[in-house]
C-alpha cells in the first residue's frame, strides 16, 4: 500500500494519526445583545464624535466673537455720550 500525505495513508482505525477529533479547539460564544451593542456601537460613537466636534466648533466661534467684541471696546472711543471737549 502506498503512502498518501501525512499519516502514512492510514486512518485512525489502523493506528494512524487521524487528525480530526483530537485536541478540540476552543469555542467562543457571544452574547447576542452584547454583540449587537458592539457592532452598532461604532455608528453611535462616530455620531457622538461628530456632535462633540460641532459643539466644540460652535463654542470656539462664540469665544472668538467675544474676544473680537472686547478688542473693539478697548480700541474704540468711549461711546457713553460724553465728549472730550466738555463745555463746563
Amino acid at each position: 500500500m502506498r503512502s498518501r500525505g501525512r499519516g502514512g495513508g492510514r486512518g485512525r482505525a489502523r493506528g494512524g494519526r487521524g487528525g480530526r477529533g483530537k485536541g478540540g479547539k476552543d469555542v467562543v460564544l457571544f452574547d447576542d445583545s452584547a454583540r449587537v451593542e458592539f457592532i452598532t456601537g461604532f455608528k453611535k460613537r462616530k455620531d457622538q464624535r461628530r456632535k462633540d466636534a460641532v459643539r466644540q466648533q460652535l463654542e470656539a466661534e462664540r469665544a472668538q466673537r467675544i474676544l473680537e467684541r472686547k478688542k473693539v471696546c478697548m480700541t474704540s472711543p468711549d461711546l457713553t455720550g460724553a465728549t472730550s471737549h466738555d463745555h463746563g
